[in-house]
């Protein structure tokens, strides 16, 4: 999953120097440069892609008011994502390099139905590539944590039984430490 430091060329196309720049540069967390880049990338494009579909609807030959809040609305929101996860890269001694995001490939919809359904798509993407940080952290942290603390439970239970005795509770933690651990 993680095998790159730099962005992948084909998730950060080169964009006209007009367009919004969205960026960071940071230690990461689980040390999958490459995935934060793209995600990075994702979240700023989801952004400007909800803000220009409110601005669309506000246009006075389009004139949908409620589309139009709709998408504005879930720009304020998309955009505390993206700040949430520059924020957690801030904090973990990120510093802020800016790149261009591409624009959307359409600018121009047939209507409500047509831009929902183009906003989902980029939705969609955002939700998988988290999925895929989800899968990670589940295949390499979440099981090992859970066979530890099962582990580490069992022993408990055990070292309680064997040292419970007052007179031969440190003869128990002798035994304990010799054949099981």
């Amino acid at each position: 999953m993680c095998t790159s430091t730099e962005p992948d060329q084909k998730t950060a196309p080169s964009a006209p120097s007009t367009a919004p720049l969205f960026w960071v540069d940071s230690w990461d967390l689980i040390h999958c440069p490459g995935w934060w880049a793209k995600q990075r990338i994702r979240f700023g494009t989801v952004v400007f892609l909800v803000v220009m579909l409110g601005m669309y609807f506000d246009r006075d030959d389009v004139a949908l008011r409620s589309f139009s809040s709709f998408f504005l609305e879930r720009s304020v929101k998309e955009r505390e994502q993206a700040e949430k996860l520059l924020e957690y890269q801030n904090m973990r001694g990120g510093r802020v390099l800016l790149q261009p995001i591409a624009k959307p490939s359409r600018e121009d919809w047939r209507g409500g139905l047509d831009a929902i359904t183009f906003s989902l798509e980029f939705q969609k993407t955002l939700n998988t590539s988290l999925l895929e940080l989800c899968d990670f952290l589940e295949q390499h942290f979440l099981s090992d944590s859970h066979d530890t603390i099962k582990k580490l439970g069992d022993h408990l239970g055990s070292l309680t039984r064997l040292t419970s005795s007052e007179t031969h509770g440190s003869m128990g933690e002798y035994l304990f430490d010799k054949h099981t651990l």
